[in-house]
């Protein structure tokens, strides 16, 4: 796939991932004209087991002057997880800021499609997909 002037700076972009987000890896990924397929790995190691952890929200002594980071789930508003959705609003954000450089006109289709990987075949399957999306592609579009 020869890649745009978007191509490359969505290239160049991808080791900031893992610099951002320490526990990501960036794995096989295929930059298309109109649209991208990468794996994204998660090494959670800082996940809390705790379920009475004393980032628990208790209402009762909230003041309603204090504002609460993460609103009525504290801390453990997913927002603040380096889940996809984060990662993905992150790429999304920085890769749109250098391309409007040079492409004021430049936007990303508002949604994605996830899927989780469950084991090696499907892992394996999905790998050969995004090696042959090149060969697949309609260069009529």
């Amino acid at each position: 796939m020869i890649l745009s002037d978007i191509g490359k700076i969505i290239e160049e972009l991808f080791p900031e991932v893992s610099k951002q987000f320490p526990e990501v890896k960036i794995g096989e990924y295929i930059i298309m004209p109109d649209h991208l397929h990468i794996i994204v790995r998660i090494n959670d190691t800082n996940r809390i087991n705790d379920e009475n952890s004393e980032t628990r929200l208790i209402a009762s002594l909230q003041s309603e002057k204090i504002k609460i980071k993460g609103g009525i789930t504290g801390d453990n508003n997913p927002m603040f997880k380096n889940g996809i959705p984060r990662i993905i609003r992150w790429f999304k954000g920085r890769a749109t800021f250098e391309i409007r450089r040079t492409n004021k006109e430049f936007s990303w289709q508002p949604r994605y499609y996830d899927r989780i990987i469950r084991d090696s075949h499907e892992y394996n399957a999905i790998i050969q997909y995004i090696k042959s999306n090149p060969a697949n592609w309609d260069n009529d579009m």
